[in-house]
């Protein structure tokens, strides 16, 4: 009886701490002091990530305080999860920013465990892996949209619009370009109409028509008028 009491009484003692972990963190989440200091933490990243590319802050003395801000971040965006997490275990992974969000914070991670490697060894496939998740990093700034109704809704009409309507546009302006392209190899496909090489093959005459509908003029005279 008395290993039996002490079992439910451990037993009450877990579940009610888990009840008190849990209450806190539903508070602490849903309060709006949390809120803005996530939303502050994230502009903040978003300022550093640009003054990272400025070589003249860097040398003097910025590296020391981007890999402090570094760790800082990824401290409060953890901490985030862990207590999102904890608020609803199951739920969680049913909210596609939530996903986003874990995604981001991986990235975060990776990035300063590549730091880290990078400090011992620095081959240039680290380095290069290093820039690239550099560059990832990037995409924290779009955590403000879990943060934002307005934003998810905005988010959520566009990305139905690209579905819906632009995907079709550009299939069937590519369907248009190939039309003409063919027909631009046939009729100026060969050295006396066409001396630039414009239309020499379907290749080149696709790119042709891309830099006159794109207006992109420097593309143009960069690699059709070779």
């Amino acid at each position: 009886m008395k290993r039996k009491s002490l079992a439910q009484s451990t037993t009450c003692r877990k579940r009610r701490w888990t009840y008190e972990w849990r209450s806190l963190c539903i508070s602490i989440t849903k309060s709006r002091l949390f809120t803005w200091f996530v939303i502050f933490t994230i502009c903040l990243n978003a300022l550093l990530m640009g003054l990272e590319t400025d070589d003249h802050f860097a040398n003097r003395g910025g590296v020391k305080l981007f890999c402090i801000f570094s760790i800082f971040f990824v401290m409060v965006y953890t901490i985030e999860f862990a207590m999102k997490f904890v608020v609803n275990p199951s739920g969680y992974w049913r909210n596609k920013y939530n996903i986003f969000d874990f995604v981001v914070l991986l990235l975060a991670h990776a990035h300063c465990i590549g730091e880290w490697i990078c400090q011992y060894q620095t081959s240039h496939r680290s380095l290069m892996t290093l820039k690239v998740l550099r560059g990832l990093q990037t995409l924290t700034t779009l955590r403000m949209v879990s943060f934002r109704r307005a934003l998810q809704v905005l988010i959520g009409a566009l990305m139905d619009a690209i579905v819906k309507w632009v995907v079709g546009i550009v299939l069937l302006l590519s369907l248009m370009m190939l039309l003409f392209a063919t027909i631009g190899y046939y009729v100026f496909g060969y050295e006396d109409a066409d001396p630039t090489g414009n239309w020499s093959s379907l290749a080149n005459a696709m790119l042709t028509l891309f830099c006159f509908v794109t207006v992109m003029s420097v593309v143009f005279r960069t690699f059709c008028f070779k």
